[in-house]
């Protein structure tokens, strides 16, 4: 017997592998994880969902794994390297469950969107079938176009973005496999970024950047093989090579390694020489991508002449803003054959110490509340002298703890954990862009142990590439006003909101009773949640001031620990109970 350590939450499915020598895992962290059975070792952990795993199966001879998530995906993966085969797109709502056909030649996903669909499954999707009351197929419509790359000088090369090259127009998600080139002329054209393999969705489209290398004068052709789930398509890619009427003296500018918001200048880069015997006028230059953000040119560039024999010195720029290899590309534009001459520009941004400060983040003021209400605690970052909210990624992840008994997560906040009187939650989230309000979590108050609790941030970091953010959190305390806790006990000020509600008997049997006391003539909404946060049960009404007595049908409700949520025109309460 052994503990499978790993998982940074709860664990929602298991499964052994047909063989026996291995376990796979779903996590409510979002991750897919593989366990040796011989000492319960960690093998491998696959990440690609974004929110919780709900179920986990193996193919019929194990080499494939099929996930189902909360965020509406369900995907293949390859059990022995770990390798994404596919993501199955469609339904519009949280997963909760998928199945192999017992020949491994078909899906099944169960969606919250109320279908079920079938996938034909062959290494890859190829079709699905809705299940409405006639099954239809529903085809990708993979699109592309030719492509000319145009002049080029001779020994040079030049780098080309075609903007949305491949396209779907079809109603699924489309899968590139690969792309290749072939014919007479292969060898000067050649993939430099969108290279497969990867998914474009229905209406989308995907850039992908050629290269043409000519080696002598005169318009050269090949062929572009794109291949797809659906079909094979065959275009032509051209270019001409020219002789050109400036020499490129420094065809690559490498300006080393960068430390991460700093800067390094090259001074008189010597660029492009006039070969003509007359002047040359060039009309324009400019910076051009992958990189076109980070490389810039400090004087010298615009519009200048060049006389016969004359060569352009530029000061160029690099300021990195994250880690990692880049390059760019300066552009010098003129009226003739081989116009613009390119010369490429590279740079690495480093890690460097104090390259990222720390960062101040907390949660705003202390905050003054009643009993039952809806309490909203800002995420904010206090900005320090050179600081700028740039550097922080779209993405954070943020721990909270605080008192179980007096505050209730709301959506988007998951349930999480209770770890001795604490509920320990853990969320991901999309920041507020341009606001020093990163984001604002949402908390109904309760009548608990006390009337001051605590919002803790235990933990906090963005997914921001290879350098971390150093971020120092506080809290915030959040007091109600309308609570006494003289005595060792906690109750409601005179005057305060008295609505009430309980659920008898607790622990429930499958008919139980739900009391309330309103203050207000109040529409009302009753809701039961699972321990996950989904809601399995409601009652809708409107009920006079006063005391009610209604039952409510939960037979169909498993055994385990549940939450009753009463919402009324002005207030929200919530009761924990057990089901039997």
């Amino acid at each position: 017997m052994f503990d499978l350590i790993g998982h940074k939450s709860l664990v929602l499915a298991a499964e052994w592998s047909p063989d026996g020598t291995t376990i796979v895992t779903g996590c409510m962290d979002s991750t897919v994880r593989l366990w040796s059975d011989i000492d319960g070792s960690m093998l491998q952990t696959l990440k690609k969902h974004v929110n919780y795993v709900y179920s986990v199966e193996w193919s019929s001879d194990g080499s494939k794994l099929l996930s189902a998530s909360y965020d509406s995906t369900a995907i293949v993966w390859s059990a022995t390297t770990g390798n994404v085969l596919c993501v199955l797109r469609a339904h519009t709502s949280v997963l909760t469950n998928a199945y192999w056909s017992p020949d491994d030649s078909h899906i099944a996903t169960l969606s919250n969107d109320s279908t079920v669909r079938i996938w034909k499954f062959n290494d890859g999707v190829f079709q699905v079938d809705e299940s409405d009351s006639v099954f239809r197929v529903i085809n990708s419509l993979p699109a592309s176009r030719d492509i000319d790359l145009r002049q080029c000088l001779i020994g040079t090369e030049k780098d080309s973005v075609i903007e949305r090259s491949i396209e779907n127009t079809g109603s699924i998600p489309l899968r590139i496999d690969s792309i290749s080139i072939t014919g007479a002329d292969a060898s000067l054209f050649s993939i430099v970024s969108g290279q497969p393999p990867y998914s474009i969705e229905p209406g989308g489209g995907k850039s992908v950047e050629y290269r043409f290398r000519p080696q002598v004068e005169g318009v050269k052709s090949a062929q572009v093989h794109i291949y797809t789930q659906a079909d094979t398509l065959v275009q032509a890619i051209s270019g001409e090579g020219v002789t050109g009427l400036v020499e490129i003296l420094e065809k690559y500018i490498d300006f080393g390694r960068v430390r991460e918001h700093s800067l390094k200048d090259t001074l008189q880069a010597v660029t492009i020489k006039n070969t003509r015997t007359v002047p040359l006028t060039i009309t324009n230059t400019y910076h051009s991508g992958p990189n076109d953000t980070e490389f810039s040119t400090l004087s010298g560039g615009g519009q200048l002449t060049l006389n016969a024999g004359d060569t352009a010195r530029l000061n160029l720029r690099f300021a990195p803003k994250t880690s990692g290899r880049t390059s760019g590309r300066l552009m010098f534009e003129y009226d003739g054959a081989g116009s613009p001459a390119t010369v490429q520009l590279f740079g690495e941004g480093i890690c460097g110490i104090n390259s990222r400060p720390t960062y101040m983040v907390g949660l705003g003021t202390d905050i003054p509340a009643v009993t039952g209400a809806v309490v909203n605690v800002p995420v904010v970052v206090k900005l320090q002298t050179g600081q700028t909210l740039d550097v922080l990624s779209e993405r954070m992840y943020c721990a909270l703890s605080f008192d179980v008994s007096m505050l209730f997560p709301l959506e988007p906040l998951p349930i999480g954990q209770i770890i001795g009187n604490r509920r320990v939650v853990q969320v991901e989230v999309q920041r507020i862009p341009g606001n020093d309000t990163l984001f604002v979590f949402p908390f109904l108050t309760m009548l608990g142990a006390d009337s001051v609790v605590t919002v803790r941030i235990d933990s906090m970091y963005f997914d921001d590439g290879e350098c971390p953010i150093n971020v120092q959190a506080d809290s915030v305390r959040i007091s109600m006003i309308d609570i006494c806790t003289a005595g060792n006990s906690s109750r409601l000020l005179a005057g305060a909101p008295t609505t009430r509600v309980m659920l008898v008997p607790n622990p429930a049997d499958d008919n139980p009773a739900i009391i309330l006391t309103l203050t207000e003539d109040t529409p009302v909404t009753l809701s039961i949640f699972n321990a996950l946060g989904q809601e399995l049960k409601n009652v809708l009404g409107n009920y006079p001031r006063g005391s009610h007595r209604l039952n409510i049908d939960v037979a169909d409700v498993p055994s385990g620990m549940y939450s009753l949520r009463l919402m009324t025109r002005s207030e929200a309460k919530v009761v924990q109970f057990i089901k039997r």
